[in-house]
């Protein structure tokens, strides 16, 4: 899981998309993920729990996770997971 949040930190500022298509850009403060545009604040400890649930076809197959569309799509982006499993 180490690597695979080294990779999300690394990618903060980039563009990422949704499911449905909704670009967002975040940073990394602290131990948590918080969506620029939005503001939503989501815990380090959320990622590691959908990591347990991966791979899904999409957020709403992730149960229990606060965001589920923000942390579907930084987990399905190919820059994060790509060697991660």
């Amino acid at each position: 899981f180490e690597a695979l949040w080294s990779r999300i930190e690394q990618s903060a500022g980039e563009s990422i998309s949704t499911k449905r298509g909704q670009d967002f850009t975040y940073e990394i403060e602290a131990g948590y993920l918080t969506v620029r545009e939005s503001g939503a604040r989501i815990p380090r400890s959320q990622f590691k729990k959908a990591l347990n649930q991966w791979p899904q076809s999409g957020p709403s197959n992730m149960r229990g996770i606060y965001a589920s569309s923000v942390v579907w799509a930084v987990l399905a982006d190919e820059r994060i997971l790509t060697s991660a499993a």
